[in-house]
């Protein structure tokens, strides 16, 4: 805890990037990377000699006010392949975040730096009712994009441990990927209101975004 304190506030300092006009800040964790940057170019003319004692001061309270703030945000990563036809997706969450949930949801306790075959099923389960993809060969509108019906079928393959986040791994075998895919993940919706979810899509090169954010669950890519 004391060496992440430490992080945060020496990166703070280094709030200069080869600009003396924009500050940049960064939470000190590898995963969440939540940064802001501010342009003081409209600012210049009414700081003057107040500058170079003001950017010291913003600086620090704009670090408390983002360590301060509880951040809850996810990665959803999927990759059409229609040579294979497969789909292959990765999510990214905050290990805490993810196991409070489980032990919430399914009552019971789980460790995931430890891999069993019974943490293997309890993510799994927790993963594939919060994570659903389903493909289309019309274009998708906003009539037709109510919710997923048919969802793909997604195995679990695993997950790994990076520093404070895991990353999960899912396939779908046999999909004959199209154009259109509707996306909705929930995940951790019902523990954190302001929960997000950023969603890249990749199909035959090009690649796709958007941001889900707590109530907004689903979202559609046309590619």
């Amino acid at each position: 805890m004391l060496f992440q304190l430490f992080k945060f506030f020496r990166i703070c300092l280094a709030y200069f990037d080869n600009n003396p006009e924009k500050i940049k800040l960064f939470i000190g964790h590898p995963f969440w990377a939540t940064s802001a940057v501010i342009n003081l170019r409209k600012l210049k003319p009414l700081l003057g000699p107040f500058k170079k004692s003001f950017l010291p001061i913003l600086v620090f309270i704009l670090c408390a006010a983002i360590a301060k703030h509880p951040y809850h945000v996810g990665v959803t990563e999927i990759t059409l392949n229609s040579s294979s036809q497969t789909i292959q997706v990765r999510c990214k969450l905050l290990t805490n975040d993810l196991q409070d949930a489980i032990i919430a949801q399914q009552k019971t306790p789980i460790d995931l730096t430890i891999k069993s075959q019974v943490n293997k099923v309890l993510l799994g389960k927790f993963l594939l009712n919060g994570l659903q993809l389903q493909l289309s060969k019309q274009a998708i509108t906003k009539q037709t994009q109510i919710r997923i019906q048919s969802p793909i079928l997604l195995n679990f393959l695993g997950w790994e441990i990076e520093e404070d986040a895991v990353w999960c791994y899912l396939e779908a075998n046999n999909t004959h990927p199209q154009k259109n895919i509707w996306v909705c993940n929930t995940l951790l919706f019902e523990q954190f209101s302001g929960q997000t979810h950023f969603v890249h899509c990749l199909f035959n090169g090009t690649r796709k975004s958007h941001k889900l954010s707590n109530p907004e669950g689903c979202t559609s890519f046309q590619f």
